[in-house]
């Protein structure tokens, strides 16, 4: 069985083909729409071209459907690799709508946290706008500030930004939250911050965003990604620390350490593809349970760091990730000479090791609770009766 928190996972692709602006695709597993989120990578087909409307996505779930859209009906293909993953009632799950045309907007959710280190944040947007191929208008980070409040935050005060953002909170002891916030100065390759707790990396996982002063469309610069090198430290790295990069790049994490009990392995790595040479990457990895599994980037929709010299070629920075078996995972990048460019990956197998079974499962598979609670209490009792008369 799953982590006591997990009903459902499953994987789907969205692909949107030629000159349309969204595309759907359906879930199958009779899942509440109301407790999903999207764990979501994606590729573009094409290069050459800087437009980041046509490129980044948001991602809606209502009903069976999930709906992926940017902000223009153009080409190139975009091809998303969704996991759509499903929490139990024991979990509130929020999904918010909001728009961004200045450098920072505040947004609250319908119904307010009631613990801030037990709720995290999953960010997907779209740029709506055509204008828009600088990367200070493109990227957007997000944090929540209160139990009433999340922040989203750009390098820009012009372009328009629409946001679908999701947050998950759970009313026990199933994880625990710690976020923080770093800079990568201008002229800096890689920066590191130093959270608070020391997690287990095998059964935690990193999410995260950014905000970027560059404002021009050079990859180099502009693209970031992140990982933890360690269970103390979180890392976000770009292509080069030249002089010239004046870019300052700020990064919010989030760090989720599921407890012990919940049965959640996490693995993580790194995708380093050339795309001259190989436009996949291939990974192994310890066995996962692949009706419970999640691969995904722990920066937003599968951002990557990219050393194109060609600064324009927006389309070799995010990732599309899957699973070709049961120890394998890939990643896949647009077609493009040159252009090395580092995803990182991580793995959540939601069913390792023996993890209780949540409430709404257990009752699907034994719809009689109420009379076995009867049977257990009778049992309970009669065994008080018991010692109590061997007792005298």
């Amino acid at each position: 069985m799953a982590a006591s928190i997990i009903e459902t996972v499953e994987f789907l692709t969205i692909s949107i083909t030629g000159i349309v602006i969204s595309g759907t695709a359906t879930m199958t597993k009779s899942q509440t729409d109301t407790q999903c989120v999207p764990f979501a990578t994606m590729r573009s087909t094409r290069d050459t071209n800087e437009r980041f409307d046509m490129r980044w996505m948001k991602i809606g779930i209502a009903g069976s459907t999930v709906t992926a859209t940017r902000g223009i009906a153009s080409a190139p293909d975009v091809i998303l690799s969704i996991f759509v993953v499903e929490f139990s009632t024991e979990c509130t799950v929020e999904q918010e709508t909001v728009s961004n045309s200045g450098a920072t907007v505040n947004d609250s959710p319908s119904s307010n946290f009631t613990d801030i280190t037990k709720t995290f944040l999953i960010v997907t947007w779209r740029i709506t706008n055509a204008t828009v191929d600088d990367w200070n208008m493109a990227m957007v980070r997000g944090v929540i500030t209160s139990t009433s409040n999340v922040t989203f935050t750009r390098g820009a005060t012009d372009g328009e930004m629409d946001m679908i953002w999701y947050s998950v909170e759970c009313d026990g002891t199933q994880y625990s939250v710690q976020r923080g916030q770093f800079t990568l100065a201008a002229a800096v390759e890689i920066a590191t911050d130093t959270i608070t707790t020391t997690v287990d990396l095998t059964r935690s996982m990193l999410l995260a965003t950014y905000s970027t002063s560059e404002t021009a469309d050079d990859a180099r610069d502009g693209s970031t990604t992140a990982t933890m090198t360690d269970g103390d430290t979180v890392q976000a790295r770009r292509s080069r620390a030249a002089s010239s990069v004046t870019a300052v790049n700020t990064i919010e994490w989030e760090v989720v350490e599921f407890a012990t009990g919940q049965g959640v392995a996490a693995q993580k790595g790194s995708f380093v593809i050339s795309p001259s040479v190989s436009v996949t990457d291939t990974d192994t990895i310890t066995e996962v349970d692949a009706d419970f599994a999640v691969v995904y980037s722990p920066m937003a929709l599968g951002q990557g760091e990219n050393a194109s010299v060609n600064g324009d070629d927006i389309g070799v920075t995010r990732c599309s990730m899957v699973f070709n078996s049961t120890t394998e995972v890939e990643g896949e990048v647009v077609t493009i000479a040159g252009a090395t460019t580092t995803f990182e990956w991580w793995v959540l197998d939601f069913n390792a090791g023996a993890p209780p079974v949540s409430r709404t499962t257990f009752q699907s598979l034994y719809p009689n609770t109420g009379t076995m609670i009867a049977i257990g209490t009778a049992i309970v009792t009669g065994l008080a009766n018991l010692k109590n008369w061997l007792l005298g």
